[in-house]
């Protein structure tokens, strides 16, 4: 599931799931727009916040469109 469609069913803003991973919100934005591919450690931060429901290959999958 990408991150923004994860964040629009739970009705998370950018800002709250931001905080919850310990990034910005421009950084969250930067993520959902594909202008930024996140490392290691946001990559596990982001499937733990989501429960596993966002996982690295979703990233992976926006980058190849």
């Amino acid at each position: 599931m990408k991150l923004q469609d994860y964040l629009k069913a739970k009705r998370i803003s950018q800002a709250r799931f931001a905080r919850r991973v310990g990034m910005s919100r421009s950084g969250v934005s930067r993520l959902i727009a594909g202008n930024r591919y996140p490392s290691p450690e946001t990559l596990r931060k982001v499937f733990l916040a989501t429960d596993g429901e966002v996982k690295a290959n979703d990233f992976y999958d926006q980058a190849m469109q």
